[in-house]
């Protein structure tokens, strides 16, 4: 059973790679609802957000939208570039 453990964390490792533009899309989904909620918050009570804290709400969304983006790229050119290497061995 032990003996699985580094084979389970090798491809937990692969698997994060993969699907790390989905974690930053759901990073960025997160980070839209926090703006929202900060936005509907404010609107009831003006003086609990400035718009400091708003900018930096949309600065963090559109972070991790071209962050999802850019490791779509990077993901996607791996696998590209793995499946060429194999076909021609």
């Amino acid at each position: 059973m032990f003996e699985l453990i580094p084979v389970f964390a090798f491809f937990a490792a692969i698997a994060v790679f993969l699907f790390s533009p989905l974690i930053a899309i759901v990073i960025g989904i997160v980070r839209i609802a926090k703006y929202n909620s900060a936005k509907s918050l404010r609107a009831m009570n003006p003086d609990s957000y400035t718009d400091e804290d708003m900018k930096d709400f949309k600065k963090s969304i559109i972070a991790a939208f071209v962050t999802a983006l850019v490791l779509g790229f990077v993901v996607i050119s791996v696998v590209i570039l793995l499946g060429e290497e194999i076909t021609y061995m």
